[in-house]
């Protein structure tokens, strides 16, 4: 049996083996937003607007699923699900200041960043592990 050259391996969106927060899915004639993951649920919001729930199972085995765009997610905030209604006020500014923190870590830039920024030292998503960022954070 003789061997060949080595295909490259795969990159660029169709390279990654899951799906994240940020990334455009095309589905049922529409696109989405994944804004929400939870074990096998995602949850979706059209470009239209309206938000669905839907199993990855369902969504990756439909017949016109297509990933539109898998660039790194813009600075997110937690989905206002009602979570933080009935907390105080200082309650609910604490959580914005660590969601700020949190957002930096995970995406590698600030909420409200210029859309263009890159990361700060020490924060690149694609340079830098979880771990180190954590540690620059602290």
């Amino acid at each position: 049996m003789g061997t060949g050259p080595t295909p490259p391996a795969p990159s660029g969106p169709a390279a990654r083996a899951v799906l994240q927060v940020g990334d455009w899915v095309h589905v049922d004639g529409a696109d989405h937003q994944v804004v929400a993951l939870s074990g096998t649920t995602l949850r979706l919001r059209a470009a239209s607007g309206g938000v669905s729930v839907v199993l990855a199972s369902f969504l990756l085995a439909a017949a016109d699923f297509a990933l539109v765009d898998a660039a790194a997610p813009a600075p997110a905030r937690v989905e206002p699900l009602g979570l933080l209604d009935g907390l105080p006020d200082d309650v609910v500014a604490r959580a914005r200041q660590w969601e700020q923190h949190i957002v930096e870590v995970i995406t590698g830039r600030p909420p409200g960043a210029d859309p263009g920024s890159g990361p700060r030292p020490g924060y690149d998503p694609q340079t830098t592990s979880v771990q180190r960022r954590d540690e620059v954070k602290a």
